[in-house]
């Protein structure tokens, strides 16, 4: 079999239909590949949805956590406070039962103590249940924003599931249609498009102005005239079959 390349013997004529079927076949490689890139577009898509979720959740759980911290503080010193208060009517019960005045005003002296101690720590316990309210509040908007981002990744998957059932639909029927045309073929033909298409991603090169535009490569006068008279012309740069582009 007689290849035309660079510097080589004229090649053999292809016919019209085999020169429709491989202009046929750039359009089907792009249009393939076109719609390879959209299905493998739509996962990385979803897949900012789903970022979106998880930092929403990680507000939700930051949102949680410290409402846990204000009520465990609220626990503490109401803790605090009882043990306070179980002291207080300790010292009380014992007030009338000491001997001398001094011990009597000491023990009154440490009596107001902690009921200071303890008014301070009932402030505290209040100015905290007023703060964990709002922060409760804050807890809420955050999961309200996880459900409105949850539902609209789950809307999402479900549209992209239908998208992409479709799509692979498509592409299995333009595959077909796209081994139809290898298929009216001849045999060298089609032995030298699938080497091209499996080293570069498509078989098929147009030459526009003496410069293959597979490669971007000017070729010499005798590929071009090899290619403007419907010869089989191998590009001797990337090696894709030449057809007349326009």
């Amino acid at each position: 079999m007689s290849i035309e390349t660079e510097g080589s013997g004229e090649g053999r004529s292809l016919d019209p239909s085999c020169i429709a079927a491989l202009d046929r076949l750039v359009v089907a490689d792009r249009q393939i590949a076109m719609m390879r890139s959209n299905l493998e577009r739509r996962p990385k898509e979803l897949e900012m949805k789903r970022r979106e979720v998880a930092t929403q959740a990680a507000a939700l759980k930051t949102a949680h956590d410290t409402v846990k911290v204000a009520q465990k503080k609220i626990d503490q010193k109401t803790l605090e406070s009882d043990a306070i208060a179980t002291d207080v009517k300790k010292l009380e019960g014992q007030l009338f039962s000491l001997k001398s005045n001094d011990d009597f005003n000491a023990m009154k002296t440490q009596i107001a103590h902690r009921k200071e101690k303890d008014d301070l720590l009932q402030t505290e316990i209040l100015e905290l249940m007023e703060a964990i309210e709002g922060l409760k509040a804050d807890e809420e908007r955050e999961k309200q924003k996880l459900a409105t981002v949850e539902a609209s990744l789950a809307k999402a998957e479900e549209k992209a599931r239908a998208e992409m059932a479709a799509a692979e639909a498509e592409v299995e029927a333009q595959e077909k249609a796209r081994e139809a045309l290898l298929a009216e073929l001849p045999h060298d033909v089609r032995t030298l498009y699938d080497v091209a298409f499996e080293r570069r991603g498509n078989g098929v090169a147009r030459l526009v102005d003496q410069v293959c535009k597979g490669c971007d490569t000017q070729v010499t006068m005798n590929v071009m005239g090899a290619v403007m008279g419907a010869r089989l012309v191998v590009c001797p740069h990337c090696q894709r079959l030449i057809i007349l582009g326009s």
